[in-house]
């Protein structure tokens, strides 16, 4: 994408429509407590009435529950070395758990595009957990993820922000924290 006048940002910049057109999403829930694990998880599956559409949805599909299925596999493999060290070194099981909870904010679903956030908190021992959030921003004609640069070139930086923070103040509620801009 080259860098256009204003109206040419497709996913920070349309119109606040928390409504998807032609575009359905099913959450899927996952739960998973064991010894030393606890996993939550619920996240976002996109489909469409119109066959077209809807296969188009398949690699978004697909990355999501992939990157969803590397976290806690992440997790899992962590709590499993922490048991075997706890057999090996006949030390006592630590209080807590290795945890992950991960759950996706929807922001736009459309025929043309998908845009999604990912909120993920993981505990793995010390004082406290982290807490990470990832975007998705999903081209539904590509049928690819938009890269960063595709979003907001780095051209003309200081400009960009501006425009585009007094344009995200103007969104009328659309998203659920202020622009970080």
């Amino acid at each position: 994408l080259r860098w256009l006048p204003e109206p040419s940002l497709p996913l920070m910049l349309s119109r606040c429509d928390q409504t998807p057109k032609s575009i359905e999403s099913e959450p899927f829930l996952g739960n998973e407590h064991a010894e030393l694990l606890e996993i939550e998880t619920s996240y976002h599956q996109f489909s469409s009435p119109h066959k077209k559409t809807s296969g188009k949805l398949t690699a978004l599909n697909f990355e999501i529950s992939e990157t969803v299925n590397k976290w806690q596999d992440s997790i899992k493999n962590g709590a499993e070395d922490l048991v075997i060290t706890i057999e090996e070194q006949k030390i006592d099981r630590p209080a807590w758990q290795y945890q992950l909870f991960a759950s996706d904010t929807v922001f736009m679903a459309d025929d043309r595009y998908v845009s999604l956030r990912f909120s993920r908190y993981e505990f793995t021992g010390g004082a406290h957990g982290m807490t990470y959030y990832t975007s998705v921003n999903y081209d539904v004609q590509r049928q690819a993820i938009f890269e960063n640069e595709e979003i907001i070139p780095s051209g003309n930086w200081p400009t960009d922000a501006k425009r585009l923070h007094t344009r995200l103040e103007r969104r009328g509620g659309c998203f659920p924290t202020p622009s970080t801009v």
